[in-house]
């Protein structure tokens, strides 16, 4: 059997790395992306001892996503996950601002969007090639109970419909691509500003194995576990 290949775009440090590690241990090809190799180079070791190859992708920059694309080649892809993300601060609506907006929009939406686009024609010669999008319950429209921060509901529920949307794309075109949305959980990174209750190791397994499970299920917004949330 040909050997797995999966690439994770914001695999520097924390969900992104782990997923890395955990993929390679169970004999899949790792490629992964960072902002910058010479800004990230002191902590590129780690990845490095798991990656195939790393790819810089600066997620405004749409040339730099096509350029890593084409880099990547024409080989079969199984699996490319939107792992980075920008960050939920700040908290109150009135501190936004439209540049606040725009970025949270650029980096969390409009770049996935595009890694999708340009990973395409290689996740097609997979069955099923799977897109899986880093999501959160703060995205959840139902389990909205106390606001804060709106840039951040915002984007992560944009990538919800992004996610619904092409999966009926696909399907009505006849193309065997999944696309699906998960929340690894409240777990301490940079991201969150290292709180939340949730543990790195476990979560990322379960994803793992969430993700290693998925089949042809298309268009679902779920947890680590693979337990649907309400959109």
């Amino acid at each position: 059997m040909a050997q797995k290949s999966i690439f994770i775009v914001g695999a520097k440090q924390g969900i992104g790395l782990v997923l890395s590690e955990k993929f390679k241990a169970r004999g899949w090809t790792v490629y992964g992306s960072v902002r910058s190799k010479v800004k990230d180079e002191e902590v590129l070791g780690n990845l490095a001892a798991v990656a195939q190859e790393i790819y810089e992708i600066d997620l405004e920059n749409e040339e730099s996503i096509k350029a890593a694309a084409t880099a990547y080649g024409d080989q079969k892809l199984d699996i490319l996950v939107n792992c980075a993300a920008s960050k939920p601060p700040p908290d109150n609506w009135w501190e936004h601002t439209a540049e606040i907006l725009t970025e949270k929009l650029q980096v969390n939406v409009v770049a996935p969007f595009l890694t999708t686009k340009y990973f395409y024609p290689v996740l097609q010669k997979s069955t099923p090639g799977k897109i899986i999008n880093m999501s959160t319950t703060m995205a959840s429209m139902e389990r909205n109970e106390n606001g804060g921060c709106l840039g951040y509901r915002l984007s992560k529920s944009a990538i919800n419909q992004m996610c619904v949307t092409m999966a009926k794309e696909f399907l009505t075109q006849g193309h065997s691509v999944t696309i699906n949305a998960i929340d690894p959980g409240w777990i301490p990174t940079t991201l969150s500003g290292w709180s939340g209750p949730d543990d790195l190791d476990i979560q990322t397994t379960h994803m793992v194995n969430t993700i290693e499970g998925l089949g042809t299920d298309t268009g679902r917004f779920m947890n680590a576990k693979g337990e649907d949330i309400p959109f």
